[in-house]
């Protein structure tokens, strides 16, 4: 649903060139200027501090009138009966311990070490949602060399599905993410095409986490990360419920050195690492997914996906396969 591109007029201090300027920042709407940064609205306007502050706190005041809502219970369960979908997965029996599928309004984490098979499960969604829901996808590489287009006509051919590259899926390359505050830069980018009324069902960036990993080094530097994560986070729960958009993030892992904190890991996450970006990060998803290769011999190999945390689903663990066809059931052909 593309954003009122009148709405940001409202704000005290916003015309129409300056909304105009806001939207080419990235920021297309109430609900985001009120959550912007003071230096973001200072750098995109051209203004003092306080006139950015001025022009947020005006912002505020109108969301609370024009964005937040109060329902019953019921109207809720109307909603989201109404609003969500699910991409199948693939797998039968992946798609069961996710209730049918990755939804969408929702960000979802797959985690695990290298050659766990988390892109390949971005693939297959990707393949899935421009089949089943008819909609576009968008894939954000921070990793170089990640996207591979070529695996993906290849998985949806052997699956009898015709994938149209030019038009189906929007990519932004690991080439033009160097930092953090570039990932950013990417979502507003994201932001602008889903508010010029482009169809966006499915986001994957892949991985979430790889550039935090790099700019923030130290445990002095937690207080930052922690700020900048949030940053992302609260734009990609925006996006996400705005658009009803199924976001998928793909988490690296880091080891751990106390014998202790790796038992501790093992029996949370099915293994003795734990995913990159702490406490804040594993709350901010809505369906946390463990990956690990089980077996490897003989090929295709074996792969454990374990539902680790949902906010609607119990813990539960599912075989899989990853295949020419991309993720399928181990007994599958």
């Amino acid at each position: 649903m593309p954003t009122n591109k009148d709405e940001l007029t409202e704000a005290k201090g916003i015309g129409e060139k300056s909304a105009e300027q806001l939207r080419k920042g990235g920021i297309t709407g109430l609900d985001q200027l009120a959550i912007a940064r003071p230096e973001e609205v200072q750098s995109i306007l051209e203004v003092s501090m306080a006139k950015a502050k001025e022009i947020i706190s005006s912002a505020k005041d109108l969301a609370l009138e024009k964005v937040i809502e109060i329902k019953t219970a019921q109207e809720v369960a109307d909603d989201r009966k109404a609003k969500i979908k699910f991409i199948p997965t693939g797998s039968k029996e992946f798609d069961r311990i996710l209730g049918g599928g990755i939804p969408t309004d929702m960000i979802s984490t797959f985690t695990g070490a290298a050659a766990t098979g988390k892109t390949q499960v971005c693939f297959s969604l990707m393949i899935s949602c421009i089949k089943n829901l008819g909609r576009k996808v968008a894939y954000l590489e921070t990793e170089p060399g990640t996207f591979v287009p070529e695996r993906i006509v290849e998985m949806a051919k052997l699956k009898g599905i015709t994938i149209d590259l030019s038009k189906d899926i929007y990519v932004i390359r690991a080439s033009s993410i160097n930092s953090p505050y570039q990932q950013f830069l990417a979502y507003e980018i994201l932001a602008k095409k889903l508010a010029s009324g482009v169809d966006i069902g499915l986001v994957c960036i892949d991985s979430f986490n790889s550039k935090f990993r790099q700019e923030f080094l130290g445990r002095e530097r937690l207080t930052s990360r922690t700020q900048e994560l949030a940053r992302h986070i609260g734009m990609l729960e925006t996006l996400t419920s705005r658009y009803n958009i199924a976001m998928v993030l793909t988490a690296q892992v880091g080891g751990i050195p106390d014998s202790g904190a790796q038992l501790g890991a093992r029996m949370r996450f099915g293994m003795d690492k734990s995913p990159y970006g702490g406490e804040f990060f594993l709350h901010a998803t809505g369906n946390l997914i463990s990956m690990q290769m089980t077996r490897s011999q003989p090929p295709p190999g074996e792969w454990t996906a374990t539902l680790v945390d949902s906010s609607y689903l119990p813990r539960a663990s599912a075989l899989f396969k990853i295949s020419s066809k991309g993720i399928q059931d181990t007994n599958e052909v």
